[in-house]
């Protein structure tokens, strides 16, 4: 399988303006297929403030073939995934601006939005209630479990390991 050439873009506002890191902390890092096609791989959302957990993260679901968008914060992850309507979200519980239970309680509410798997993780096992009564439809515990992000987008998305596309 060969990955696409994926470039980095300044995320937009609103308004369609550049974010700037000087924005309120509502910056967010956005990754994109550079072609944009109708072939690209599916996109992932991920939303996780730690810049370490979210570089292996993107390792992770870009080896499954998956384009990876990063928000650094709820707040510009939801309007992220209000804005791309990616095939799956994944969402740390702890993030500046909305917290990741509260983006997903947004995502599930919204008829734009309610369609989108949505993947909880957190360092803190005991956010697994939380998550689920936001109304996500899986947990990982970041600790010990981060190794199966791919493999559990991918059931949420429906799709086997061996092929992901």
């Amino acid at each position: 399988m060969s990955h696409s050439l994926l470039t980095h873009r300044p995320a937009n506002d609103s308004a369609g303006h550049p974010h700037h890191p000087n924005d309120s902390g509502h910056q967010a890092e956005s990754l994109t297929d550079s072609a944009d096609s109708p072939t690209s791989q599916p996109a992932v959302l991920v939303v996780e403030d730690d810049p370490g957990v979210a570089a292996v993260e993107r390792m992770l679901l870009e080896q499954a073939g998956f384009t990876v968008l990063l928000a650094n914060n709820g707040t510009t992850g939801w309007e992220m995934a209000q804005r791309h309507l990616p095939a799956a979200v994944v969402l740390d519980v702890d993030l500046p601006g909305l917290n990741g239970c509260e983006v997903c309680r947004r995502l599930k509410e919204s008829p734009a939005t309610r369609h989108l798997p949505v993947l909880i993780c957190s360092g803190n096992p005991n956010a697994r209630e939380q998550a689920r009564q936001a109304g996500a439809d899986d947990f990982l515990a970041k600790a010990e479990d981060v190794i199966l992000l791919a493999p559990r987008v991918l059931r949420l998305l429906g799709r086997s390991a061996q092929n992901p596309a």
